[in-house]
This record gives C-alpha cells, sequence and structure tokens, in this order.
C-alpha cells in the first residue's frame, strides 16, 4: 500500500507527458502540415497501461481538424478590423500626423492639400490629394483630424474616384490608410490603386 501514491503519481505524469507529445504534434501539424493526412498520421507512437485511454484520446485527436491561416489571410483579418475612425493622444499627434502626410504623398498621384480651420472650437484638419480637375487615382482619400478633450480623433475615408474602382475597396484602402495612421503597418499588397 505504500506504493499507491508513488503509482497514481506515476500514472498522472505518463498521462501528463501523453497528453503532451498530443498537444505539441497537433501544433506542430497545424503549423507545418501541408498534406490532408489526419493529424494521427503525424502523432508519435504511444506506449501506456491505460491503451484504451490513449487509443480514444488519439482518435479524438485525428477526428479533430486543423485550420491552417495563411499569411495573406491574416493580413486581410487585420485591415478589416481596422477602425477608420480612432484616437491618440495628443504625444503621439504628430507622428501619427507625419504617417498620414507619407502615405497621401506615396500613395496618390495628385499631390497633397492641406487644410485647417476651426470647427465649433476644435482644429479640423484634412489631409487630401490636390485638385486636379482629371485626377490620376482610382482612389481619394481624406484624412481628418480633430483635437478634442480626450486626444486627437482621426477620420480616414477614402472613395471611388474612377469607373474601375470600387466602393469594397475604397472602404478596404481606407481601413488599411486607418491602420498605418495608427500604429506604423500597411499591407501594401492589399491596397488598391
Amino acid at each position: 500500500m505504500p506504493n499507491a501514491p508513488v503509482d497514481v503519481v506515476a500514472r498522472l505524469a505518463k498521462q501528463r507527458a501523453l497528453l503532451l507529445s498530443i498537444f505539441l504534434a497537433a501544433l506542430f501539424c497545424s503549423i507545418g502540415c501541408t498534406s490532408s493526412k489526419p493529424a494521427a498520421a503525424h502523432l508519435p507512437a504511444l506506449k501506456s497501461r491505460d491503451t484504451a485511454t490513449d487509443e480514444a484520446r488519439l482518435a479524438a485527436t485525428a477526428a479533430s481538424r486543423f485550420e491552417v491561416i495563411t499569411p495573406e489571410a491574416q493580413s486581410l483579418d487585420a485591415v478589416t478590423a481596422a477602425k477608420t475612425t480612432f484616437v491618440v493622444a495628443p504625444s503621439q499627434d504628430i507622428e501619427t500626423w507625419e504617417r498620414a502626410r507619407m502615405f497621401i504623398s506615396l500613395y496618390t498621384k495628385d499631390g497633397i492639400r492641406e487644410d485647417s480651420m476651426l470647427d465649433r472650437g476644435a482644429l479640423l484638419s484634412n489631409f487630401t490629394p490636390g485638385d486636379s480637375k482629371e485626377s490620376q487615382d482610382s482612389y481619394r482619400y481624406k484624412i481628418q483630424k480633430r483635437y478634442g478633450r480626450g486626444g486627437v480623433q482621426y477620420l480616414v475615408t477614402c472613395s471611388a474616384a474612377a469607373k474601375t474602382a470600387t466602393p469594397q475597396l475604397a472602404e478596404l484602402n481606407a481601413k488599411n490608410a486607418a491602420r498605418f495612421l495608427s500604429d506604423g503597418m500597411l499591407e501594401r499588397t492589399l491596397l488598391a490603386e
């Protein structure tokens, strides 16, 4: 009887090791497997006294499915989750506004027009492409900021300016630009021109 607690501890240790090996195999499979084989085909041979439990766990793991997400899908998810209206602290305003200036100058062909005006006691600033009558851009951006008590609020909009441009891509462009302004990350491959 004095060995009973030792047997229980040993059995628990083996079960933990088994679960860890299943988890790691599943994790490695979800990261690196490109085959359509079930997850169990990639698991190492498992040995334990409790083979019924091992077989049940192995069957459950084999029946589960793993989703492999491409970097492109992750980028699209990140861009579509971005908000086109966001607030930054006053200490981050200069950096954010410089990113706005950089974005407009790099990704539009019509140049920059910067306006500032008082609107209900707050300074409202806009970056818009220049006012050429025949725009060279398929999409036109407008980046506004408004100083308020809670910080500096930014609003990014994008509109279709050509017949080939779509409102859906304009919205995706606005979200991509807003994400770039707020955290400096731009998904260049998702930016419609």
